[in-house]
């Protein structure tokens, strides 16, 4: 019931992570197609780009990688390494997205599902009374 109540509220936090996502893709799609010494690279640079980077849908995914810090670092290490500014971007998302994104996400399903078993608890109690 707790993860039930929370639906309507999950939703909006999924959009903002949706539009976190979005903007930090287009800035991340923008910083790469701007430096286009990344096809000179050595392969491991040059093959994450090609595959994380090359356009905003991958950069999209890439980032939500990145947010639920699935192998994250055997993709920010190669660009970072390469690229020192990137890792402005990569902590600044991380912070945002994995942080705070995610961190409100379990606020919310935790908040609900306490609010839900005391409300529960309550009926129960006013149940037992009605009884007695």
């Amino acid at each position: 019931r707790g993860l039930m109540s929370a639906m309507q509220t999950l939703v909006w936090a999924m959009v903002i992570l949706v539009g976190v996502e979005y903007a930090f893709g287009m800035l991340g799609v923008e910083l790469m197609k701007a430096d286009e010494s990344f096809w000179n690279e050595e392969e491991e640079t040059r093959e994450v780009y090609n595959d994380k980077f090359r356009g905003l849908f991958p950069t999209m995914l890439t980032l939500l990688q990145i947010t639920t810090f699935d192998t994250w670092t055997a993709v920010v290490r190669p660009m970072v390494f390469r690229r020192p500014y990137l890792v402005v971007y990569f902590l600044v998302y991380l912070g945002i997205s994995g942080m705070a994104v995610m961190n409100l996400i379990t606020a919310i399903i935790v908040e609900n599902s306490v609010t839900v078993a005391k409300h529960e608890q309550e009926t129960e109690e006013g149940h037992k009374m009605q009884q007695a």
